[in-house]
């Protein structure tokens, strides 16, 4: 089960196909994956300089770096506790790159 099969949604492969190849700015050899008690921790290479972007609606900083943030739907309450009203799991980097974690459950990210 992961988020596109829940939403029963195929990705269009042939226009996919068709952007072309665009690398990444690290090798995949640096994105640290380790799973721990039934749960995926992945760590990608930033840049100190570098800035993350997305997640869903927050209501304080649209910039998410060094920030902790538990995507599901919530309320949101009147304070910035990490959560979102519109959980997205999808972030785009100033490095131009984006990573969307197709998966289908509550996320810490």
């Amino acid at each position: 089960m992961n988020l596109l099969s829940e939403l029963n949604i195929v990705p269009n492969l042939d226009a996919i196909a068709e952007i072309g190849e665009s690398p990444l700015p690290f090798g995949r050899e640096e994105v640290e994956i380790e799973v721990v008690d039934n749960r995926t921790f992945l760590r990608f290479p930033l840049e100190e300089s570098e800035k993350i972007f997305g997640l869903g609606l927050n209501f304080k900083t649209v910039e998410q770096r060094d920030r902790i943030l538990r995507l599901h739907v919530d309320h949101y309450g009147g304070r910035d506790d990490g959560r979102t009203h519109a959980p997205v799991p999808f972030f785009v980097s100033s490095r131009g790159y984006g990573v969307l974690i197709n998966a289908a459950r509550y996320i810490d990210v």
